[in-house]
């Protein structure tokens, strides 16, 4: 991923620090620009608000990718809408989320790609994108083999298809995804389930805890659009795996 821009949104506890970290990892020494913003826009303590971004410039001043942090110390819900039509990506950790969904910017905020962080991350080695044949969910999976191509390119590519027996599900164009995640990932598998549970599922796949967990069949609010949405939430809050999201 060289060259891109990324939009981290920064919450006032510390943990949310993971979010810039995720993103240096996801630029790889590929150059690029990293810039963070705090929510909400105002605070009861600029003082701590100043010790994050002072530590974390000084951990990442030797990087090919730049870290800036703007305006100041904080964005309002609409700057950072505005701001996340001109990034490539916006990570955030999910306690964040309910604050940028905020009345009237919630439409604008939800045609950026999102990461979800839940907390402390390694280098991305695997990818599990989860599909249940609907073609809302195709969009979403374009873009994230478009916009991290070098995460599919080098990592172990699995595509999980949900209730593959159901009508969702043509044949053509389930042939015609492989082939185009083909085209994009070296190392690509395919797992056909039927109605097992997301613990089962967990089983079968043997999913690793350094995954991006990319999400075909779920909106950027969490609702399920097709298939058991327990699954992806566990492997996000519970694996504390990184999710991707349109």
């Amino acid at each position: 991923m060289s060259n891109k821009k990324i939009l981290v949104l920064l919450g006032d506890e510390p943990s949310s620090a993971c979010s810039v970290d995720f993103a240096f990892r996801l630029l790889d020494n590929n150059g690029g620009l990293v810039v963070a913003t705090f929510l909400p826009e105002q605070s009861k303590d600029l003082n701590h608000r100043k010790e994050i971004a002072k530590e974390l410039s000084s951990r990442f001043e030797n990087r090919s990718a730049k870290l800036v942090f703007r305006p100041g110390l904080g964005m309002s819900t609409e700057e950072v809408v505005i701001e996340a039509q001109f990034a490539d990506i916006v990570i955030l950790v999910p306690e964040l989320m309910e604050k940028l969904m905020a009345p009237n910017a919630a439409e604008a905020a939800i045609t950026s790609p999102i990461v979800l962080v839940p907390g402390p991350t390694k280098d991305v080695q695997h990818v599990l994108i989860t599909h249940d044949g609907s073609k809302e969910s195709l969009p979403r999976i374009k873009q994230f083999c478009q916009i991290l191509s070098d995460t599919c390119k080098n990592a172990e590519v699995t595509l999980v298809e949900f209730n593959h027996d159901s009508e969702q599900f043509n044949i053509n164009e389930e042939k015609l995804l492989i082939e185009y995640l083909r085209g994009h990932c070296a190392n690509l598998g395919v797992f056909k389930v039927g109605e097992e549970s997301p613990e089962r599922i967990l089983e079968l796949i043997d999913f690793k805890k350094n995954t991006i967990v990319v999400s075909g069949t779920l909106d950027i609010l969490g609702k399920s659009l097709h298939h058991i949405p327990s699954l992806t939430n566990q492997l996000i809050y519970g694996e504390k795996s990184p999710g991707f999201f349109v």
